[in-house]
């Protein structure tokens, strides 16, 4: 299990997103990825980041300062921010459903602060290895069925 928790971080949210201007939403983008990539490198130094190779559930849990209304199916442009840093790292291969079996967003208890967790578990209990692999998805792996029912 890899476990990357930002502290003090409040999540992107699908409203501000829709409803700030292009810029000011990249510039939050941009900062939630810095911030995610300085607390791997914090933890994991130069030794480099871990990576898994098989399909792996991802979940963002979220610790709010308050008791006041959260939506957590709200917190998925933060989601997709953390999975772009881990697939940037080498943390996963790439972020599409043949890797990323199960991606959920859950709320934590009210504590202090904003805290920020990424969890990315393999499916089948296999253990991080320490080199990132190079597979990539092959679309051909899907078929689908365009017959009508």
């Amino acid at each position: 299990m890899i476990v990357i928790e930002l502290h003090g971080t409040k999540p992107l949210t699908a409203n501000e997103a829709r409803k700030w201007d292009h810029r000011k939403l990249g510039r939050a983008v941009k900062n939630l990825r810095l911030e995610l990539e300085m607390a791997g490198r914090e933890r994991w130094g130069r030794v480099g980041w871990p990576s898994i190779d098989g399909p792996v559930h991802v979940t963002l849990q979220v610790r709010p300062p308050d008791r006041t209304h959260h939506d957590p199916d709200g917190w998925y442009p933060t989601l997709k921010a953390a999975l772009d840093v881990a697939v940037a790292h080498g943390v996963l291969p790439d972020d599409c459903t043949c890797h990323v079996h199960r991606a959920a967003c859950e709320p934590l208890p009210v504590g202090r602060r904003w805290m920020v967790r990424l969890v990315i578990e393999p499916v089948d209990g296999r253990p991080e290895t320490a080199e990132p692999s190079n597979k990539t998805c092959n679309s051909t792996d899907v078929t689908v069925d365009r017959r009508a029912a």
